[in-house]
């Protein structure tokens, strides 16, 4: 699994038509200046959203009926993960599977450091 070239071309495929959306959208005017950080808060902020759909008990997006607003706001990080791959070239597709295969060697919970534990 560490290298799956269906994968990586399926994602970076749907990556190009995202990043093309963003581009023709204006958010990408500075080319590969544009501000790194602001992407990443902007990733925080749908993070929050997903939060706050939760609190709220999913209900269904308000702009798309039927699919939980967990659902699609999770769509706008993967998205947004998707157009800063494509904008600054990284390989998060390459990256992700090879960080799974490094999971699968982790201990479980990866040895407390994970949820809560001090």
């Amino acid at each position: 699994m560490i290298h799956d070239p269906e994968f990586i071309n399926s994602f970076n495929r749907v990556a190009e038509q995202v990043h093309a959306t963003h581009v023709k959208q204006g958010f990408w005017e500075q080319g590969s200046k544009r501000d790194p950080a602001g992407m990443l808060a902007h990733i925080h902020s749908e993070i929050t959203e997903v939060f706050e759909c939760l609190r709220a008990g999913n209900p269904s997006d308000k702009n798309i009926s039927d699919m939980s607003g967990v659902e699609v706001q999770l769509s706008d990080v993967i998205g947004l993960i998707m157009d800063m791959a494509q904008g600054y070239n990284l390989k998060i597709a390459e990256a992700l599977l090879k960080k799974q295969a490094f999971n699968k060697s982790r201990s479980k919970l990866h040895n407390g450091k994970l949820y809560g534990t001090l």
